[in-house]
């Protein structure tokens, strides 16, 4: 959308968030190289943690390294989560996850 008088082109913010996918209130980008076995695309930051409600679904990235990832991993299993692999990434981000759904049930 060209706004009146001229200048750069605008998006409507609303228009994004209902039409492009994973559109929200904050933007994100990193760009690193997968440091876990590989260097597919699914190695790469960020990684998601998706949920069909739209306020659960959650990205990572980041520069780190746990050292404590099996404590992590062990403690979200004890509080009934089941991470689908034990890299560092997606352990935080189920750590973190679990902590947003509470939230969210709580509202």
């Amino acid at each position: 959308i060209t706004p009146p008088g001229g200048g750069p082109p605008q998006v409507d913010p609303l228009w994004v968030k209902e039409h492009v996918p994973f559109a929200g209130e904050l933007f994100l980008s990193h760009v690193r190289y997968g440091t876990d076995s590989d260097n597919s695309i699914d190695r790469c930051h960020p990684v998601m943690r998706e949920s069909n409600w739209m306020t659960r679904s959650l990205l990572l990235a980041g520069n780190f390294n746990i050292t404590n990832n099996e404590d992590l991993f062990s403690s979200l299993v004890q509080i009934g989560q089941h991470p689908r692999e034990l890299s560092d990434t997606v352990t935080l981000l189920e750590k973190i996850g679990h902590f947003v759904d509470k939230e969210n049930n709580d509202l």
